[in-house]
């Protein structure tokens, strides 16, 4: 077997290249493909902060 490196494999991974694989055209409903709206999810940092929604 071969021994995997996930953290060199992660090193190597560009987030922009993946999200950018599929063009959105004028007119595509972003809702129909995944019941959510794709194109505003890929707009958003996957490294944001996310507000701790249990205490408000």
């Amino acid at each position: 077997g071969t021994d995997v490196d996930w953290d060199d494999l992660w090193d190597q991974f560009e987030e922009r290249r993946y999200l950018s694989a599929r063009k959105w055209r004028a007119g595509e409903d972003p809702y129909k493909l995944y019941a959510f709206n794709q194109r505003e999810s890929e707009r958003l940092p996957s490294d944001r902060a996310i507000r701790d929604t249990r205490h408000y």
